[in-house]
């Protein structure tokens, strides 16, 4: 699932590349958007057909298949095997290797789950069907009325366990959102993302020139999501997480300061291998607006460790949240998948 990165600046090597290698450039990208045509089609048939077949029996049915399609990723994605382990090491020292092991293939799995679990919101959530799988804390309840005090809040989350159920209770409950996001690269991936927003409820704003209809709707007083977990970039906000230095994509929260910012951060934590979650809010706080930005980037980051402590396994470990380019600083996914 690959949400929300940092926004995108211009560099000023972008703006004196020689024609040749314009051309170069402009060639190779229609080279791979012939290949890219020639095989989309077949390639989308064959998604669609597969979710006919995965979707239509119930999650019982369609976990069966994820549990199948994980454990056919931990055995053939080595690269991403070896940085999930690495992220582990890295954030949780104490864990001895063979529970590491398990955390990251418990990982690989529940990540297939959480793609899976957006489809399955639209087939099973109708009406009030969406309570027999989804048991709301009493703090969900009081963010509720926090929320319509004063300005809307931010929400974010991270990717652990199964964001996008806390948003369709959202609208249940009768809150309208707009959401930042980026677009997946597989036409048929967006519009079933597409689909399932406007499912729960949520205006999606993309990530690329996103921010001015975000700040409009912020004027608005429109409730917005994010999910700022991930590499925020070599020219994000830098500050620890898991105690290890890091980048923060820390854009959004900058501009909402600017007037203040109210920041909630809630988990959806699914129980084992069912599909209940338990949604629940785990901060709720209001920053002025002459507060630095790593005062919120330390709230959000302790929030996020909170919650992934308690269920390493339910956690997306497979980005590479440490990764830098920066000259002098060590490569920490060197070699990822030769071991």
């Amino acid at each position: 699932h690959r949400d929300l990165h940092s926004f995108p600046t211009r560099r000023s090597s972008d703006l004196s590349v020689s024609p040749q290698t314009k051309k170069q450039r402009k060639k190779s990208r229609s080279r791979k958007l012939q290949t890219f045509w020639l095989t989309r089609w077949p390639l989308e048939a064959f998604l669609w057909v597969g979710a006919q077949f995965i979707f239509s029996f119930g999650w019982r049915w369609a976990y069966f298949w994820a549990r199948r399609i994980a454990w056919i990723m931990w055995v053939f994605m080595a690269r991403q095997r070896a940085i999930a382990l690495r992220n582990i090491e890295l954030c949780l020292p104490e864990l001895d290797e063979a529970r590491r092991r398990q955390v990251a293939r418990e990982s690989f799995k529940h990540t297939v789950y959480a793609f899976f679990d957006m489809l399955l919101i639209e087939r099973t959530f109708k009406g009030d069907r969406w309570k027999r799988h989804v048991t709301v804390d009493d703090s969900v309840r009081r963010y509720y009325a926090w929320a319509q005090e004063g300005r809307a809040p931010l929400t974010t989350a991270g990717h652990f366990g199964s964001w996008e159920v806390g948003v369709f209770v959202n609208h249940a409950h009768g809150m309208e959102q707009a959401a930042l996001y980026r677009p997946p690269d597989l036409p048929i991936f967006d519009r079933w993302l597409r689909r399932m927003r406007a499912f729960c409820g949520v205006v999606p704003i993309e990530k690329e020139g996103g921010l001015r209809q975000l700040l409009k709707r912020a004027r608005d007083n429109q409730p917005l999501l994010a999910i700022l977990d991930q590499y925020g970039g070599d020219s994000g906000y830098a500050a620890p997480y898991f105690g290890v230095n890091t980048r923060w994509q820390a854009d959004v929260f900058k501009v909402f300061l600017r007037n203040g910012l109210k920041l909630c951060v809630s988990e959806c934590v699914r129980r084992g291998d069912t599909f209940h979650v338990d949604y629940r809010v785990l901060l709720m706080r209001e920053f002025p607006p002459e507060a630095d930005v790593g005062e919120v980037i330390r709230a959000y980051a302790q929030t996020l460790e909170e919650m992934v402590r308690r269920h390493p396994e339910q956690y997306f470990w497979l980005h590479k949240r440490f990764k830098t380019r920066k000259e002098g600083e060590p490569d920490r996914y060197a070699n990822p998948g030769s071991s």
